[in-house]
């Protein structure tokens, strides 16, 4: 009896050590990712800011709501794509398996020690540092448990996860919506296609800058757990080379917002299993409400291709020639 409660003791007290040499390994990685991003001020507490970063406004306008067991895809582009209107589809990702099965704690069993690739919009773009950053789940999971008064959050928003076999399964978790498979830059070496496919994973607060999408590109993202706020604003609110309130997620709600709110926009609250999209050259921001888990997707559907080649050949000569050519091919 002595013996077992000796070996009990002990057993305790190892699993007490490997918790904590654990968490001291991970505020050592997260001390110095913040380090090489030079992210400062770090530890503002912007708690005081929720009442007003954290509620919809009232000057937004209603978004439309549909499902796209209600109309076709060409009804869908013609109403919404084709007329530049944002809208949240319903039922997309009802039979996805990632809607019942991906959790903080589904993560952290499966996951924990794979990397994930964080957003690329911290520390100078004129530094060495300006490119991705990579960190084990279970150390971004202790960041997100142990941070939660940081301004700008760390932000997992990972172009590549489907690509790395350690990650590659969360690939086969969701289904792309039928209405979105179809897509311009599939007629290009994959190689060379530009950047459209991201899992974002993200704290309270944690979110993106005021932006519009590349290359003519329609945006969707669904949202798995959490909750997220939207600004959207259309296309002719802002010019691109003269705006640069470019500042990352809450920063801009809290500076920026009152200066454009009397513009016509929608301002809405994304809740699990729903589908904001986001048609070209549209402007949004975006904020997580709480700890939040998306997909998100871009593509050029081929009848928005007249109203983007011009734009590709400009911003991307090096697959134009191949797109044009296949897309006389196979549409005209």
């Amino acid at each position: 009896m002595v013996l077992l409660l000796i070996f009990g003791i002990l057993f305790l007290f190892v699993l007490i050590y490997k918790w904590y040499k654990e968490r001291l390994e991970s505020e050592s990685v997260i001390n110095n990712v913040l380090k090489i991003r030079n992210i400062m001020p770090i530890f503002d507490d912007f708690t005081k800011y929720d009442d007003v970063t954290l509620k919809v406004g009232d000057k937004g306008m209603n978004i439309e709501k549909i499902n796209i067991s209600d109309m076709t895809k060409e009804d869908f582009e013609k109403r919404y794509i084709r007329l530049g209107k944002p809208c949240i589809i319903l039922d997309a990702a009802k039979n996805w398996k990632c809607m019942n099965k991906w959790s903080n704690r589904y993560f952290m069993k499966k996951y924990g020690d794979a990397y994930f690739e964080l957003t690329e919009t911290y520390g100078s773009p004129d530094s060495d540092e300006w490119s991705s950053i990579a960190l084990k789940f279970k150390d971004y999971n202790y960041y997100m448990k142990t941070r939660k008064n940081d301004n700008i959050p760390l932000y997992i928003f990972d172009e590549n996860f489907a690509t790395r076999s350690d990650t590659s399964q969360l690939a086969k978790d969701y289904e792309v919506p039928e209405w979105f498979k179809e897509d311009i830059f599939d007629l290009c070496d994959k190689s060379k296609k530009p950047p459209f496919r991201w899992i974002i994973i993200g704290p309270k607060r944690s979110g993106a800058d005021m932006h519009h999408d590349e290359l003519h590109a329609v945006a969707w993202n669904t949202l798995v757990y959490g909750k997220k706020r939207w600004l959207i604003f259309s296309p002719e609110s802002f010019r691109k080379d003269r705006y640069e309130e470019m500042e990352t997620g809450i920063n801009w709600y809290i500076n920026c917002y009152d200066k454009y709110k009397h513009l016509d926009h929608y301002d809405i609250i994304q809740n699990p299993g729903e589908t904001v999209v986001i048609p070209p050259n549209w402007w949004h921001c975006v904020i997580n409400l709480e700890e939040s888990i998306a997909i998100s997707q871009n593509y050029l559907p081929p009848s928005e291709y007249e109203r983007a080649k011009n734009l590709i050949q400009k911003d991307r000569p090096d697959i134009y020639d191949e797109i044009e050519t296949a897309y006389k091919e196979k549409y005209l």
